[in-house]
């Protein structure tokens, strides 16, 4: 008798329950067919072109073991290095001791379960493929079985060799491609660390200096120590502030762009007045406004107005926004600042009397990097990150951006943020 007739045999006979009297032949049969050797496959072909599996079968039967390692070695795409577990403690031994491409594990160990063993080899976490095979594939098997780690299940009565192999092949396919998948987002994780590190450091490495020119050139321009400062040095030292100011209005949007999530550089959420938020955001930018004459008109709210935030964070959004509206009104121009609440929203509204911009160039300024496209006499120097970073920072916060504008008329930006509840 052949061994697809024996196997054919055994499974009609596994289901009625009166194997045990055709066992002993059977097994004899299975073992006195020729196995493949390592050079010569079951059809003659040779092996030198498949692929070399080491495979674990945890099964407590003989004649189980037998069967479903005979399937195994008929494979045409594979060749296997077959090893034994009749227990648990054999599965929890090779789990320590050898690392497999595929573990075939039978639910009924004895008076254990096959859950323990996959639980041996690492679980959902494994580094090989565990494919249950099983004569009692209920439901709540499966279940229990795919939630242990396993990622097939198989039904011994209808089990057979070209299906074992289609499931090995299609399971350790997609076992290899999720690989790939953790190793790319491992690195991209690794790139973006290294990303964020590399500007948190040119951050710090360039606000250091920075820092201390801006201070001195405030002490030169303020005269705060009494000395015959010359007026045309105290100017000087104005413009070397302005330049220094937006050099540093440049640095924070460059790392906040940078920052897959902006929340992560801003410091922690604590509860602030949105009016000396304001009053700080002024304080930084009032100097560019006073080089070209503007007049900047601020409404704060008669109340404190307290929002749940990142401090740092909601003051660039608003340094932000004014500078755009410096920047783009004409010397001699009008800005007006406004805090105010709107219900259960708070709102720092900043009009100014600027070029302002159509419903196609607000698109445009939203997006990261956009610059609209304006005469070379009133182009202005900026990476085009302002308004994308204020809108970024607002949604961060559950807030919003709205702007309102006509050209040749001015701008109107509206950040929004919720009240606290």
């Amino acid at each position: 008798m052949s061994p697809f007739c024996v196997v054919s045999s055994y499974a009609s006979f596994w289901k009625g329950g009166e194997l045990m009297r055709y066992e002993s032949q059977l097994l004899d049969a299975v073992e006195s067919c020729p196995v493949p050797n390592d050079d010569q496959g079951w059809h003659g072909q040779s092996l030198a072109q498949k692929e070399q599996l080491s495979v674990l079968i945890v099964e407590d039967d003989d004649f189980d073991f037998h069967i479903i390692k005979r399937f195994m070695l008929e494979a045409k795409g594979y060749s296997a290095k077959i090893d034994r577990a009749s227990s648990l403690a054999k599965a929890k031994l090779a789990a320590t001791h050898r690392r497999y491409d595929v573990v075939l594990i039978d639910f009924c160990l004895g008076d254990d379960t096959g859950v323990l063993a996959m639980s041996a080899f690492g679980g959902r976490q494994s580094d090989c493929v565990m494919i249950l095979i099983t004569g009692m594939l209920a439901p709540d098997i499966q279940k229990i079985s795919l939630k242990a780690g396993a990622v097939s299940c198989i039904d011994k009565e209808q089990l057979n060799s070209k299906m074992l192999e289609a499931t090995i092949t299609t399971a350790l396919h997609n076992h290899r491609l999720e690989q790939e998948l953790h190793r790319a987002i491992f690195d991209l994780e690794e790139a973006t660390r290294a990303k964020n590190a590399f500007y948190a450091n040119m951050s710090h490495d360039l606000k250091t200096p920075l820092n201390a020119i801006m201070g001195y050139a405030e002490i030169i321009s303020s005269n705060c120590l009494n000395l015959p400062v010359p007026d045309q040095y105290r100017d000087y030292a104005n413009l070397i502030r302005s330049g220094g100011l937006h050099l540093l209005e440049v640095i924070n949007n460059l790392v906040l762009s940078a920052s897959d999530k902006i929340n992560s550089v801003g410091g922690p959420f604590e509860q602030a007045n949105l009016n000396l938020l304001v009053d700080k955001a002024l304080e930084l930018v009032l100097i560019l406004a006073q080089n070209k004459s503007i007049n900047v008109d601020l409404s704060p709210s008669n109340e404190a107005i307290p929002v749940y935030c990142q401090p740092s964070l909601i003051t660039q959004a608003i340094v932000n926004i004014l500078s755009n509206a410096i920047k783009y009104t004409p010397d001699g121009g009008h800005i007006a600042v406004r805090v105010h609440s709107c219900g259960e929203t708070h709102c720092v509204s900043i009009e100014d009397s600027g070029i302002g911009m159509s419903q196609d160039d607000i698109k445009i300024a939203k997006a990261p990097f956009g610059r609209c496209k304006l005469p070379p006499e009133l182009s202005q120097e900026g990476t085009g990150l302002g308004l994308s970073i204020v809108d970024r920072i607002a949604v961060s916060h559950q807030g919003g951006v709205l702007i309102e504008s006509q050209p040749g008329v001015g701008t109107k930006v509206t950040l929004k943020l919720p009240a606290i509840q």
